[in-house]
């Protein structure tokens, strides 16, 4: 059904609607569930789509634990997700993606400011998605990512973070706003406070608007 007409009435309308889950906000919020500490238990996951179960399949490869709850007549689901304070358990793993963006941005992005070799990789089309933007910026902050295969393009191979304590981000705002949410996500990892510059217009701002939403919702602070 494309179109729902609500015709006038003479009385206040009382209705409860049961919408699907967002997969653009549950591939944002796994990730913070699982960077947290403690259990988070989220609702209303969509089951439908590739890009959460991936995400979700690459976490437990991390050594993410995580149980499906249950399961909602709307096609979604409720996890729960045992974070590991900001520590990524297993130090080396091959994650294959599909062709993913939001999981291979975010993904990339939260493992280059870890300690560990990861391999992230997905279909043929996958490997046609530019991210050297992104890896440009990580690699400011100390991040060491290479390219596997063709320079800009996945897939990635990323080893050990190293610290160099630069006081800003700089990172492109026309190509995708998903390299900004990726910063953003993994942002907290450095345990200090630092500067997200956006360099050009940023394209799909409500997106990260609601990045920086769910990351105040995990008590991370965020100033605009």
């Amino acid at each position: 059904m494309k179109d729902l007409y609500l015709a006038a009435a003479n009385k206040p309308l009382s209705a409860e609607v049961d919408l699907p889950g967002s997969k653009s906000i549950a591939n944002r919020v796994l990730p913070l569930a699982a960077l947290a500490q403690g259990t988070s238990i989220l609702h209303n996951v969509p089951d439908v789509g590739e890009d959460v179960q991936l995400m979700l399949q690459a976490l437990c490869k991390l050594g993410i634990e995580w149980h499906k709850l249950e399961s909602a007549a709307n096609g979604c689901s409720s996890y729960a997700i045992t974070g590991c304070a900001g520590v990524i358990p297993e130090k080396e793993a091959e994650l294959f993606l599909g062709n993913s963006g939001t999981s291979i941005r975010f993904l990339s992005a939260i493992l280059a400011m870890s300690q560990g070799i990861y391999t992230l990789t997905g279909i043929e089309r996958m490997k046609e998605r530019p991210i050297a933007d992104l890896v440009s910026a990580l690699t400011e902050v100390g991040a060491q990512v290479s390219y596997i295969e063709n320079p800009g393009y996945p897939p990635l191979l990323i080893q050990g973070f190293r610290h160099n304590y630069a006081p800003e981000i700089r990172v492109s705002g026309k190509t995708s706003s998903q390299f900004l949410t990726g910063i953003l996500l993994a942002a907290p990892l450095l345990q200090r406070d630092i500067r997200v510059r956006v360099v050009g217009e940023l394209i799909s701002e409500p997106y990260v608007n609601i990045t920086i939403e769910l990351l105040k919702l995990f008590g991370i602070t965020v100033l605009k």
